[in-house]
């Protein structure tokens, strides 16, 4: 469930970034938006004739070529269609703003730590373990390189915990926030039950040399509170969702799910985030994601590669 979930997400959001002959104006929430999908998706059917119901929300981006508009850069036209009506759950499409943010981060520190180096993560809370060690990395060992392709290859939910914590919550939305990302909520970890405290820390990080010894040390640390979600980006009756939920100890809870302390994002900061990557040369206003171009092209390269194609990490393919 937990993939088909994920596969709907990212089919709705997809991005068409190739130059295209697309009529100007035209615009999916007029009604021929509805036979598109029909005709082009036939497991969608259900979903779009009752959008309310299934919170269908579409956003298609097309790049305009300089040839279209009197500006200096290509422009991104986008074409909504309930776009953020209400929340959604963003589930591991969260791992690409992660991720980016890690790789501006290690640049940013003094000094500056390569995506290459190996890693030592020292336990945190009640129960972890430390970790440096990769069986399915070339080098044996943990790197923000490594945790980027599991991330982005096989959305691996410890490479992309991580992350999360290399860059530590506060920095994360600092850095989006500044990129023009400022919907993206990104609070806890995936795949693991933890406190909002607990969601807040982050461990001791060692950066290892050949040797194993270390290099340089990032401290334990605990972020600021993150505010909660705004109703100007998402209804607050909307973060309410179904009927019914399972608590920690796997009691049902009779009441609908509130996420509002849970991760969010909006379909215009995943097209904004996407395009600033795999097309930095579009014009997206004065805000940017201060990536270089190696980081760039590790994040593009794990975007686009297939597990089977994976050389480092590899993958078992059973």
């Amino acid at each position: 469930m937990r993939r088909a979930h994920e596969a709907l997400i990212l089919t709705l959001c997809l991005l068409f970034l190739a130059p295209s002959a697309r009529a100007e104006g035209t615009d999916p929430s007029d009604p021929p938006m509805f036979p598109w999908l029909l005709e082009h998706s036939p497991a969608l059917r259900t979903v779009a004739r009752d959008p309310e119901r299934f919170r269908l929300q579409v956003v298609i981006a097309e790049v305009r070529p300089l040839a279209d508009h009197a500006g200096d850069a290509p422009s991104l036209v986008r074409h909504r269609y309930r776009a953020d009506a209400e929340y959604w759950y963003p589930a591991s499409t969260i791992k690409l703003p992660v991720a980016a943010a890690a790789l501006v981060y290690a640049r940013a520190l003094d000094p500056p730590i390569s995506a290459d180096a190996t890693l030592r993560f020292h336990p945190l809370l009640s129960g972890d373990k430390e970790e440096h060690a990769d069986p399915r990395t070339a080098s044996g060992a943990i790197s923000l390189r490594t945790d980027v392709r599991h991330a982005l290859v096989v959305s691996d939910n410890p490479a992309s915990n991580r992350l999360y914590e290399f860059v530590g919550q506060d920095r994360l939305h600092s850095i989006l926030a500044a990129a023009g990302l400022a919907s993206t909520r990104i609070v806890h970890r995936l795949s693991e039950f933890r406190s909002a405290q607990e969601n807040r820390l982050s461990p001791r990080i060692d950066v290892l040399d050949a040797d194993a010894g270390p290099v340089s040390t990032i401290e334990r640390r605990t972020s600021a509170p993150v505010p909660p979600p705004t109703s100007d980006v998402f209804p607050s009756e909307s973060l309410r969702v179904g009927e019914a939920s399972v608590g920690r100890a796997g009691e049902r809870i009779s009441a609908p799910l509130d996420f509002g302390s849970k991760n969010a994002t909006t379909l215009d900061d995943l097209v904004t985030l996407v395009a600033m990557i795999v097309r930095p040369d579009i014009d997206l206003g004065p805000s940017a994601l201060d990536l270089a171009d190696a980081d760039r092209d590790l994040l593009v390269g794990a975007m686009s590669d297939e597990p089977p194609d994976s050389a480092d990490p590899s993958y078992d393919p059973d």
